[in-house]
């Protein structure tokens, strides 16, 4: 599943353990984190219209929805 990426040190027994697992060591990094102003902006071009979709869209986006928290005044 990869979830051992997300252990900070990189020496972690857990990440060499093979047979616990799904049977690989874990070397890669894990993902950089995003700060609130960074997901706002990748966030704000985001429409997502509920209901039955009828065809996939042609712009592919991580996102499907926006927080309404982001509408909150004192977020920026």
């Amino acid at each position: 599943m990869g979830h051992r990426i997300f252990l900070r040190d990189r020496s972690h027994p857990y990440r060499r353990e093979t047979d616990k697992f799904n049977g690989f060591e874990e070397d890669r990094d894990a993902p950089i984190r995003l700060s609130g102003v960074e997901l706002f902006n990748r966030t704000a071009t985001t429409n997502k219209e509920f209901g039955k979709m009828v065809k996939r869209s042609l712009v592919d986006s991580p996102y499907s929805k926006r927080s309404i928290l982001f509408n909150l005044t004192y977020w920026k």
